[in-house]
């Protein structure tokens, strides 16, 4: 093969990865699906930021501190209710949060204002509502369950 060859075929090969990388959501390039940003905390398979932005070895690394957040806001802030986990977890400073709060309450099937006494049972469908809202898809299920399974028997939940 000519040298002119390989050029040709390391240049297309980066155009098609640049054009992934663009094409690919950030939650999702950096394995971080809730987009949390980087506050100091020493999260469990954290490599890093993008500038702003956690990102972490794993994409269960990401689901796990994610839902480790959600649980917090839940069990620890007396956040019960859709609109008071999305308004903490995505301030109006920083979002849309009323247009974010109704998104993951109709994709969750919970009404915003639902008094949940145990997050539990509605945790997989909230975290898959903010998945969805952050990137406008989902992740592997694996990862889901193995992030909330994970985050659950850290915090004694299990």
């Amino acid at each position: 093969m000519k040298k002119q060859d390989l050029i040709l075929i390391a240049a297309a090969g980066g155009l098609a990865l640049f054009g992934w990388y663009m094409s690919t959501p950030k939650g999702i390039r950096n394995k971080n699906p809730g987009n949390l940003v980087d506050s100091g905390i020493n999260w469990r398979g954290k490599v890093g930021t993008d500038g702003r932005f956690i990102v972490f070895d794993k994409m269960s690394n990401g689901v796990r501190a994610l839902v480790l957040d959600l649980t917090n806001d839940f069990y620890v802030d007396g956040k019960r209710t859709i609109r008071q986990l999305i308004s903490e977890f995505a301030p109006p400073s920083e979002n849309k949060t009323g247009s974010y709060v109704n998104h993951v309450s109709s994709v969750a099937g919970i009404d915003a204002d639902y008094y949940m006494e145990d997050l539990r049972p509605y945790l997989a469908e909230i975290v898959e509502a903010i998945i969805k809202h952050e990137n406008g898809r989902t992740i592997r299920e694996e990862d889901k369950i193995i992030g909330i399974n994970e985050a659950l028997k850290y915090r004694g939940l299990v």
